[in-house]
């Protein structure tokens, strides 16, 4: 072989290798996603008088005998996806039972696949006022939801979502995170309002981040750089108990 082959050759390899270093680096570092944003106000759905007669009829009487105590019966929140299975899409919604105090009630979550309810869901939680459809985060095919709630006290408003996967074959509670803070001020400061962009890293055990923003002079302001969820916010979520089979829905962790 002569100098000149051999150089090329050389040359011809490393860039082979290099070329792989890159492949491999490029899978190892899977890419964050963002799939909830704090900044921004959503839309409440309209649900129809139709829609709250539906899920009042079929979940009222188990939710009675699961709570054993009167009801204040309202369906706060719907969205639309692939929650229990892919045969159709399918209406989740979102509903309170009663209020058992300031920012803390007793709620549900109802699936219904061609009007036939098939995923029904209990939990002791607070205020919540939404429910979200969220993209195939763990690869099993089936969609996430989260949860929108927060909580009102002393001049303080903070949002906070609540990710579950309704997996029948493994229902679980991803995380708990919060989303936004307002605190109010004395008249002559300026309340502070925080807000953040909420990113998820998929995989069979999704993992998740931040993004801070700050609200001044009418602008959102990105603060730091993305930080890791830390596990100690997992422990914050609800229990919720499946009402078809009375099981308690795992932690990731578990």
């Amino acid at each position: 072989m002569s100098i000149r082959v051999a150089t090329n050759y050389c040359i011809f390899l490393s860039a082979l290798m290099f070329a792989g270093d890159t492949h491999l680096e490029a899978i190892a570092a899977p890419t964050a996603r963002p799939i909830i944003d704090g900044r921004i106000q959503k839309a409440d759905p309209k649900i129809t008088k139709a829609e709250q007669a539906l899920v009042k009829r079929k979940v009222l009487t188990r939710a009675k005998d699961f709570w054993q105590c009167d009801s204040e019966f309202e369906v706060c929140g719907k969205t639309e996806g692939f929650f229990t299975s892919r045969r159709a899409k399918q209406t989740a919604f979102l509903y309170r039972y009663n209020s058992t105090g300031h920012n803390f009630a007793n709620d549900g979550i109802a699936v219904f696949e061609n009007g036939k309810l098939v995923g029904h869901f209990a939990y002791q939680g607070g205020w919540e006022y939404g429910i979200i459809c969220l993209p195939d985060l763990d690869g099993d095919g089936l969609n996430e939801i989260a949860l929108e709630g927060g909580f009102t006290n002393m001049g303080e408003s903070t949002s906070t979502v609540f990710l579950y996967s309704l997996n029948p074959k493994k229902r679980r509670r991803l995380a708990t995170i919060l989303t936004s803070d307002y605190v109010e001020s004395p008249p002559a400061e300026k309340p502070k309002e925080t807000a953040y962009q909420l990113f998820a890293i998929d995989g069979k055990n999704p993992r998740f981040e931040t993004q801070q923003y700050e609200h001044v002079n009418k602008k959102w302001i990105k603060v730091g750089a993305r930080e890791k969820v830390k596990e100690e916010r997992f422990s914050q979520a609800y229990k919720m108990i499946d009402l078809k089979s009375n099981a308690t829905i795992a932690d990731v962790a578990d």
